[in-house]
């Protein structure tokens, strides 16, 4: 597929990044991107997942265009500036190695991406993944990079948008 314009006591290992449970005091996602002079840009956050997910869902929004995806599969699309849009995801997600991807471009004056995967299990427990300033950022198109296979060598942390409400 090319590009589109053309927590310790809960089971999710999270690779680069943290994850909080949704019952306590949420932290809120925030707006990231990767450097401001960057139109264009490929966000990796991968996933470790044990076998007893039952259900997971996801917000995203960014500012232009935007395509996200859970292990190369598409999740969400949109023109940017709307509202979250919330999609069930549970189908794309596999016991082991995972990878949520968004590709975005700029409106032509704004840019960013925020996002929250919730993922619920058997047991009852959520755990929250976000952003939040720990994905990694590639701003050129690479193949593979929406697989969990793919090797992040060059990429860079995002970083978070200051001046934007959460």
């Amino acid at each position: 597929c090319g590009p589109i314009f053309a927590g310790a006591e809960f089971p999710l290992l999270r690779q680069n990044a943290r994850t909080i449970p949704q019952s306590t005091n949420q932290q809120p996602a925030y707006w990231i991107w990767a450097d401001t002079s960057v139109n264009h840009i490929y966000i990796r956050q991968k996933l470790k997942l044990p076998e007893d997910v039952s259900a997971a869902t996801l917000q995203v929004s960014s500012k232009g265009p935007f395509e996200a995806a859970i292990n190369g599969s598409r999740a969400a699309t949109g023109i940017g500036g709307e509202a979250d849009q919330l999609i069930y995801v549970s189908h794309f997600l596999q016991a082991g190695s995972n990878v949520f991807t968004v590709e975005a471009r700029t409106n032509g004056t704004e840019y960013g991406v925020k996002f929250v995967l919730s993922i619920k299990y058997k047991s009852g427990k959520t755990a929250v993944v976000l952003s939040n300033g720990d994905e990694l950022i590639h701003t050129t198109y690479q193949q593979g990079w929406d697989t969990p296979e793919f090797k992040d060598n060059g990429c860079k942390l995002s970083t978070v948008l200051k001046g934007l409400p959460p």
